[in-house]
């Protein structure tokens, strides 16, 4: 008692010394980089050897090996029943799972041992149910063929397999149990093997499944922060559980069973031991979707996304051009939310499993504003607005899985995949035709996402150890689009440059500016062809955008870090993007805008017709003759009207009657408002004049001045006194100087 009270308060103590350590972080998911990875290394031991398990058979276990139950239910995922499997929790369903890994992997030795002592003449009828005869005798040879020492657990298991229909199987076995168990030594011997493991073909050799033996492996999962709102109740909520973080991974350090860590470059990813899975798995963190088991490197690509999206500073609508498993792309959408300009998720190629995917994304609370689903593949999808506003791909297209380490892990989380099982222990995985067909679509896919317009970033993830489907096939496919899009860009501008380019002061023009220009048209069609080279070296001359071409990157530019040692041995993970991200933000649109002319024509760029002639009579300068010919080409073209405003120069004007009518009128009415206003200022100017002449004269009524004025009725001439009565001008103030 004294002892456990002494772990609780050693615990609290740690996770106390957690929660200050979160304090400091900046994001309350992030990474936690003084974690060293690998934590422990699955190459350092060996995994699958059933010969070295003393025994696999553990009725009341709670960590390892299979049960009763397991194996029928292993029974009935094996012979594709349509029943829907209903599973306790998610350790039942890993453990059926796995025997069901082991047995496809197993199956051409168990069938081999079986064809050398004669069971197949002997019990011909049950070739029909073969794959029920590998399971039992896989399960046999895990109890090192030894009998059931108990009674009643013979009894409960006959009861059992009766109802299963798989007793006669297992009476069948145990009636030839010593040659059966001969004939797999014999196997086993022969080839020199210490276990029946290194029998195997090497990609079922690599591809590990559950590790039923007392020797650990690492677990992992993602935390859903839909369930879970913070870092903090995570690690009290585990805490409760028994485990406590660890503080102090370093390389040396071995993680312990009750001890997990966050990972060092994945958001929201915990390690855990794999002992303690099953511990985890039957908890509610694990029920309610607050926890999802998900193996590590399926949710390296996702993590690469969200720090590229993030550094970048990007925004818009993402595409995940083939979801791997529900899970994964609830991983994806998880890290999207915590994005602030991060748009909706696009998940393509779900297939026939599309309502059910939705409806687990539904139950871990991703809702369809989050995520939207497609059944479509992403290069046949009809076109959409939001598809051709998204600025980022993650491109999962389907590989060997050649280096999935558990291979197990990523069926559960497709929701139990048997087909998936079945491909990639078929010993026809690495024929040439199914290559062909991964190689084709992984370079379609690529290639589709980089020619997409908008797209800025692409991260290329497969699974696989094979060159031709990582490096190799991602730069091929790099060079191709680089190369089409070098070769419209040239296209391009030779097309701008054989036509002419529209006449900004087209308007301002009189007639007589028009018809010179359009003797410089017709200048132009006569030296066209003597200046068809100095075009095309003009066009090769000119640099290409940035924007348009894509070069490949690592984790480490992303990560400003050395990240080689963090990532899977077998995941394939690369960053391509464009020389120069545009950033579609509103800076850039406003931009767009002033270059298309809809705020206006900028001064900047509107200059004089005279400036204009004016260049046109530089003199040339000392670069090269080619230069200057295609400069003074380039520069007719911009001065050359274009086809509209010549045909307004030449064409007839025709008014409407009607419109001129309204003209003629207007021009009456003008014209007496101008003779009205005349009269009314030479009134005034004649009263301003006498005004002056009165007070600067001393004899004021020697003048007898008489106005005469107009009666505007009568057209009479009307007489009117002043008090002026004498004006005397001075003629040198008339003078033109």
């Amino acid at each position: 008692m004294c002892r456990m009270n002494t772990k609780n308060q050693s615990l609290k103590t740690i996770d106390c010394r957690a929660l200050e350590i979160l304090k400091i972080n900046k994001w309350d998911w992030e990474p936690d980089s003084r974690v060293s990875y690998p934590l422990m290394p699955r190459t350092s031991r060996r995994f699958g050897s059933i010969d070295s398990n003393p025994l696999l058979i553990l009725k009341n276990s709670t960590e390892t090996g299979w049960r009763l139950n397991d194996i029928l239910l292993a029974a009935k995922v094996l012979m594709n029943s349509r029943e829907e499997q209903h599973y306790t929790d998610e350790a039942e369903m890993r453990r059926v799972f796995g025997l069901v890994y082991d047995v496809l992997r197993f199956r051409k030795i168990l069938d081999r041992a079986l064809d050398n002592v004669g069971f197949w003449q002997r019990y011909g009828l049950l070739r029909k149910r073969e794959r029920l005869v590998w399971l039992l005798l896989y399960d046999m040879h895990g109890r090192k063929f030894s009998r059931i020492h108990s009674n009643s657990a013979i009894a409960a298991r006959n009861h059992s397999l009766k109802e299963a229909d798989l007793l006669d199987v297992e009476e069948a076995l145990l009636d030839m149990k010593t040659k059966v168990a001969a004939g797999v030594s014999r196997l086993r011997i022969g080839s020199s093997a210490l276990s029946l493991d290194e029998l195997l073909p090497a990609h079922l050799r690599i591809a590990e499944g559950v590790t039923w033996g007392e020797e650990g492996s690492i677990a992992s999962g993602w935390v859903n922060s839909s369930k879970i709102g913070s870092r903090k109740k995570f690690i009290q909520e585990m805490q409760k559980l028994g485990f406590s973080l660890c503080l102090d991974c370093s390389p040396t350090s071995e993680l312990e069973e009750h001890q997990y860590v966050f990972d060092p470059l994945c958001p929201k990813v915990v390690n855990i031991h794999e002992r303690a899975r099953e511990r985890l798995a039957v908890s509610q963190l694990v029920r309610n979707h607050s926890f999802i088991f998900l193996e590590r490197s399926l949710c390296l690509g996702a993590a690469a996304l969200a720090q590229a999206f993030r550094v970048g500073r990007l925004s818009g609508p993402i595409i995940l051009t083939h979801s791997l498993a529900p899970r994964h792309t609830g991983y994806l959408a998880e890290l999207l939310a915590d994005m602030e300009n991060a748009g909706r998720l696009l998940a393509f190629s779900v297939g026939d499993n599309c309502a059910n995917h939705q409806a687990y994304l539904k139950d871990i609370g991703i809702s369809m504003q989050r995520c939207k689903l497609f059944s479509e593949r992403y290069m046949s999808v009809p076109p959409l607005p939001e598809i051709d506003r998204a600025t980022v791909v993650l491109a999962t297209p389907p590989c060997s899985y050649t280096g999935v380490q558990d291979v197990v892990d990523l069926a559960i989380a497709r929701g139990g995949d048997l087909q998936l099982l079945e491909s990639l222990t078929s010993h026809q995985a690495e024929s040439a035709e199914q290559s062909r067909n991964l190689l084709a679509e992984q370079m379609s896919t690529l290639k589709y996402a980089l020619t997409r317009p908008n797209i800025q970033l692409v991260i290329y993830e497969v699974h696989t150890l094979l060159p031709c489907e990582t490096t190799d096939m991602s730069r091929q496919v790099v060079q191709q689009v680089n190369r089409m899009a070098i070769d419209k860009f040239q296209r391009d501008h030779q097309k701008q440059g054989k036509s002419p380019a529209k006449d900004s002061s087209g308007k301002k023009l009189k007639s007589e500016d028009r018809r010179k220009s359009i003797e410089s048209v017709i200048r132009l069609k006569d030296h066209s062809k003597s200046n068809t080279e100095s075009e095309e070296i003009s066009a090769a001359e000119v640099p290409i955008p940035e924007s348009d071409l894509f070069e490949m990157a690592n984790l480490n530019e992303v990560y400003e870090r050395d990240c080689s040692k963090l990532l899977n041995q077998g995941s394939y993970i690369v960053v391509i993007k464009r020389k120069k991200i545009i950033q579609f933000n509103s800076q850039f649109m406003i931009k767009v805008a002033e270059n298309k002319g809809i705020f206006g024509e900028l001064s900047g760029q509107s200059e004089p017709q005279d400036n204009l002639m004016q260049s046109d009579q530089m003199e040339p300068s000392n670069i090269n003759r080619k230069r200057r010919k295609s400069s003074k080409i380039q520069f007719d073209r911009i001065t050359a009207p274009t086809h509209a405003t010549t045909a307004r120069a030449l064409r007839d004007k025709h008014l409407c009657p009607r419109h001129q009518q309204h003209l003629v009128n207007e021009v009456s009415s003008l014209e007496k408002q101008v003779r009205e206003a005349r009269r009314r200022d030479a009134h005034r100017w004649w009263d301003e004049v006498a005004h002056a002449w009165r007070s600067n004269s001393n004899n004021a009524d020697d003048y007898r001045f008489q106005a005469l004025r107009t009666d505007p009725l009568t057209s009479k001439i009307l007489s009117h006194v002043m008090h002026i009565t004498y004006a005397e001008l001075d003629r040198s103030s008339f003078a033109v100087p």
